[in-house]
């Protein structure tokens, strides 16, 4: 599961609460058909969680740090499991490094290492790819598919559509804290360049109240618009009254 949305649109509080880190002002949030309040302990020793501040002791190393996280999950054997998790990654080599002297991606991958430690059933990320390299990305996406096909649930946040879109089912838009769309993946990016710019707003709103219109983003020469497929023929002939020069999909 993808959830999409720009910076302070709430994916970072969503996934405190979903967690269990943070209670809801309202609402509640059920894992196997029970509130997580009732047993977050019961909870917690099921799922892992990946959050925007990465849960690490700079002071520490590597291996300290998995080491500890394996053994407050109640890992069985977790010397062994963190060797494995250190294998996975190709975390061995930095195993013995402190923190603190990591390079951002490296810490990242880190993070990524004790959020899934335990094996979890339910796998919470926020924005688990930032600081990555291109290459980086890859392999993090290579895992995720592996990880599934395991029959493990994951859930993550990030405010690039192309990586979510190539890796998940189902997406959740989210704009200032509101759920706006549930969707598969099956969506189009695309720019449109219109010749008069006068009611671009207009247009705008227009388009975000049509049907398979995911987001609607202003841009210098007109728009770039998120839709379903089957919403392309629709959007191509709402804008066209606006003078379209240009309509091409965004990779």
């Amino acid at each position: 599961m993808g959830f999409v949305g720009d910076n302070g649109s709430g994916k970072t509080t969503t996934l405190s609460i979903v967690s269990g880190c943070q209670r809801p002002s309202a609402g509640t949030v059920t894992f196997e058909n029970k509130s997580i309040f009732d047993n977050l302990a019961h909870y917690h020793a099921q799922i892992g969680y990946l959050p925007d501040r990465l849960p690490l002791y700079p002071n520490a190393t590597v291996l300290q740090n998995l080491t500890y996280a394996a053994k407050l999950k109640g890992v069985e054997s977790p010397q062994e499991r963190v060797h494995e998790v250190l294998e996975r990654f190709n975390l061995q080599q930095i195993s013995p490094v402190k923190v603190r002297t990591l390079s951002k991606g490296w810490t990242q991958w880190v993070g990524i290492a004790q959020a899934w430690v335990s094996k979890p059933k339910l796998l919470l990320l926020d924005e688990p790819t930032s600081g990555l390299d291109p290459s980086g990305r890859q392999r993090f996406c290579h895992w995720l598919e592996e990880i599934r096909q395991k029959g493990h649930t994951v859930f993550f946040s990030s405010h690039i559509l192309g990586e979510v879109e190539s890796v998940c089912d189902r997406i959740l838009w989210l704009d200032n804290g509101r759920l706006i769309e549930k969707d598969h993946t099956n969506t189009l990016r695309m720019r449109c360049v219109i010749a008069s710019l006068d009611n671009i707003d207009n247009l705008g709103d227009t388009l975000q109240q049509c049907e398979g219109v995911l987001q609607v983003r202003q841009h210098p020469q007109g728009l770039d618009v998120t839709c379903t497929t089957e919403a392309r023929t629709m959007v191509a002939q709402t804008v066209a009254p606006y003078g379209l020069l240009e309509f091409r999909k965004l990779s």
